[in-house]
């Protein structure tokens, strides 16, 4: 995920080793969530994971937004406030504070809270171990990925073509997709092309154990 790269709107789908495949769907807040839904729910019949950039003061906006992902059973997620890694990790806290404005915002909208997050740009290599240390602390449970399909700035046939080659042959992958237009085209061609391998596509629970570089889950083979 290129750093360089601010737009709010991520999807990424985790492959695990049964095969399976756990969809999350970063950032989404935009005019695309509600086809994403729908996409997932008519072509899955089931629920996704959501992770949302949440700032109380943006909170009426994106309420409805939110509200939308949870009332359909979805599992909702964090992913900062500022997406910017210069300010997450101005201190050992900084980072965690971000995720803690995510939930009291999502609190205020929904009623609920989650520990679910993924960090902006991932968990390696710009977040410092006391940074990852005092999120696992405050009970967040952080998930990475390990292929980026680069859609942020690839068309929807590279997307797939990417898919295809970086998915062959394994059974523990973590799919990185943004909310964008050429996404949402491939999406549905995507998840049957994955059912047609093989992989079973669920979303993330809250009782997930968290998946990382830092904590060596990743990629482990009981998972």
């Amino acid at each position: 995920c290129n750093p360089d790269f601010k737009e709010a709107g991520t999807l990424a789908e985790l492959i695990k080793a049964v095969p399976q495949i756990i969809t999350t769907i970063m950032n989404c807040l935009g005019k695309l969530l509600p086809s994403i839904v729908t996409l997932l729910s008519e072509i899955l019949g089931k629920i996704g994971s959501f992770f949302q950039n949440l700032i109380q003061t943006g909170a009426t906006k994106a309420s409805e937004f939110v509200k939308n992902i949870v009332e359909n059973g979805n599992t909702a997620g964090f992913h900062s406030v500022t997406h910017d890694i210069h300010k997450l990790y101005v201190s050992k806290t900084s980072a965690k504070e971000e995720f803690d404005t995510n939930q009291a915002t999502f609190k205020k909208i929904t009623g609920q809270t989650s520990k679910v997050i993924r960090l902006p740009f991932g968990s390696k290599p710009y977040t410092p171990r006391a940074s990852y240390n005092a999120l696992v602390d405050s009970g967040y449970k952080l998930w990475d990925w390990t292929l980026d399909t680069e859609d942020w700035r690839s068309t929807s046939s590279q997307i797939m073509e990417n898919v295809k080659k970086y998915s062959s042959g394994s059974d523990n992958v973590v799919l990185l997709m943004h909310e964008r237009k050429q996404t949402v085209e491939i999406l549905d061609e995507m998840i049957k092309y994955l059912k047609s391998e093989g992989f079973e596509i669920l979303p993330i629970k809250q009782s997930d154990e968290a998946r990382n570089y830092w904590n060596g889950k990743l990629f482990s083979e009981e998972n």
